[in-house]
This record gives C-alpha cells, sequence and structure tokens, in this order.
C-alpha cells in the first residue's frame, strides 16, 4: 500500500507542477529548487517503476497498475529534464519523439498524470489502473 500511496501522491504532484506553471512546490526550500524538482522527478519515475512489482492485491502484476507506473515514469522524466532546463545556458538535443513528449507535451503528461492519479485513488483495483 505504500507505493499505491507514493504513486498517487507523486503523480498528482509531478502532474500539477507540469499543468499549472504558478503552482510552486520548490517554495519549501529557498535556493535549493532545482534540486528538489531533480529528487522529486527521481522519486516519482522510482515509484513508477516499483508500481510494475508491487500492485494493489488482488490484481495482475504487470497490467494492473499499467497506467499509474507508465505516469510515474514519464511523469518523473518531464520533471527531471523540466527542471535541467530552468536557468541553464546549454541546451540538450532530444531525439524529435522525446522532445515532443517531454518538452512540448508536458502540460498533457501532467494532466494525464493528475487523471489518472485521481481515478487510481477513487478505484485501486481496477484492472487497467
Amino acid at each position: 500500500m505504500q507505493f499505491y500511496f507514493l504513486s498517487v501522491f507523486f503523480n498528482l504532484l509531478v502532474g500539477a507542477s507540469l499543468t499549472f506553471p504558478n503552482f510552486k512546490i520548490t517554495e519549501l526550500f529557498p535556493g535549493r529548487e532545482k534540486i528538489f524538482k531533480i529528487v522529486v522527478g527521481i522519486a516519482a519515475a522510482f515509484t513508477g517503476l516499483m508500481k510494475f512489482i508491487f500492485v494493489v492485491q488482488p490484481d495482475f502484476v504487470i497490467l494492473g497498475d499499467f497506467l499509474p507506473a507508465l505516469t510515474g515514469i514519464v511523469g518523473g522524466i518531464c520533471y527531471i529534464i523540466d527542471s535541467m532546463s530552468d536557468n541553464t545556458e546549454k541546451t540538450v538535443k532530444l531525439n524529435p519523439f522525446f522532445e515532443n513528449l517531454f518538452v512540448k507535451g508536458k502540460k498533457y503528461v501532467g494532466i494525464v498524470s493528475m487523471a489518472v492519479a485521481v481515478i487510481h485513488f477513487i478505484f485501486p483495483a481496477l484492472r487497467i489502473l
């Protein structure tokens, strides 16, 4: 149940941060915003990976928590890339597909992440969620 809670929490937190630019979770740690965003992104992606292993019972191992795990991984990567692009002089070149998904589509990833978090919270044992 711990990974269930962390999955819902990080998907909602990262989704809100990616969707709404005025939603600042980093105000809790002034001067350490970039490090905090990287840590939250890594924690969200790690929780997504762990959701493939630890599912809400009774459910299938892979199919049971596929969408929360996938949105956690993609949202975490988007959040890390977003934090790395803040206040940097150098830009990292990405494949056009990944550029569209992680940089240009971060708002849509955030919306999907929040929707999956809310649905996963309401229906924890749904076969697809």
